[in-house]
């Protein structure tokens, strides 16, 4: 709580407080300060959309309840020098869209309710997520077609953090084996991780990638057959940013289990790897293809009891050898 001065203070003790008010401001400038170009998109999702996105899933907004979110006074300080001067953190181009101007100032002024968390979902491709270093899409790669396959290579490297990757492929020829497999390869220190994807013919396919360190991706694709993939076949490519609690809950509700906000932070890192390698393997071509069997029904066990009509004809082969 500030100090306050009264009539009983001396000259003295009133010179001494004017210091901690000015430190107090001048720590709070400093934080300010250091949001810029390079940091805005990290600052962006890792401070506020992360505040957004619990909220939404603590109060179940995605679900249709009702609820409403207001920043805190650092929070919305914070957001008005961000965006009051757009030129200094890379968002000029964005915020001369007068009615993304009027969007973002109203979240700033007015907090959020469910009715905009609906409108975001509606039109959220509309909105310069890219711009905002947020979301990656086609353009930010560069398409090869070789002899064997084409490929997609990040222009520059991506930021460490959660993503969720979504494509849709349309070729020529109809497949439901498309294989869209995907490689960070790492600045630091090297090493790279793998991502396998397999995309049926004009359908959205969606995966969770999580980069550990900063890193360049690049993507294969190959069809079953002999043949290649043009860069007009990419119909949707998109690569969004996302918040570790929300690629959590994505990642939880893949593998079937329930998503506790409350116990999210308890998580620890062993246990984050432990689950996201359960996930990792849901892709691998071969468990999906024992899982494409198993829904086709191929390699069950046979059933002991025969059926009605299988226990008919035994009965009518049976009677004809008594004849």
């Amino acid at each position: 709580m500030e100090a306050t001065a009264s009539l009983h203070d001396t000259p003295e003790a009133l010179a001494r407080r004017k210091p901690m008010r000015s430190e107090a401001n001048i720590k709070r400038n400093e934080y300010q300060i250091d949001v810029h170009a390079d940091n805005v998109a990290k600052v962006l999702n890792d401070r506020f959309a992360t505040q957004v996105i619990d909220w939404t899933l603590k109060e179940r907004v995605d679900q249709g309840a009702v609820s409403e979110f207001r920043w805190g006074a650092e929070e919305k300080e914070l957001l008005e020098k961000i965006f009051s001067h757009p030129k200094e953190v890379g968002f000029e181009l964005p915020m001369r869209d007068s009615k993304f101007r009027k969007f973002v100032y109203s979240i700033i002024n007015n907090g959020l309710n469910s009715t905009d968390v609906a409108l975001f979902q509606k039109f959220k491709y509309r909105l310069p997520l890219k711009a905002l270093g947020l979301a990656h899409d086609i353009s930010d790669f560069n398409f090869k077609k070789d002899i064997h396959h084409s490929s997609l290579n990040s222009k520059v490297a991506l930021q460490s953090g959660y993503y969720m990757l979504e494509a849709t492929l349309k070729p020529r020829e109809y497949s439901a084996r498309i294989k869209f497999d995907s490689t960070a390869s790492y600045i630091k220190g090297g090493g790279t991780d793998h991502y396998a994807l397999r995309v049926q013919s004009g359908v959205m396919t969606k995966r969770l990638l999580w980069l550990k360190t900063d890193a360049r991706l690049s993507l294969n694709i190959d069809l079953p057959v002999d043949r290649l993939i043009n860069k007009a076949d990419i119909t949707h490519f998109r690569i969004v940013r996302l918040t570790r609690n929300f690629f959590l809950s994505r990642l939880y509700k893949k593998l079937g289990l329930s998503f506790d906000l409350s116990r999210a932070p308890w998580l620890s890192e062993t246990q984050f790897a432990e689950q996201w390698q359960r996930y990792d393997r849901l892709f691998h071509p071969n468990h999906m293809h024992l899982a494409s069997n198993q829904r086709a029904g191929v390699g069950a066990t046979p059933s002991r009891v025969s059926s009605p009509n299988a226990q008919l004809q035994e009965i009518l082969r049976l009677l004809a050898r008594q004849r």
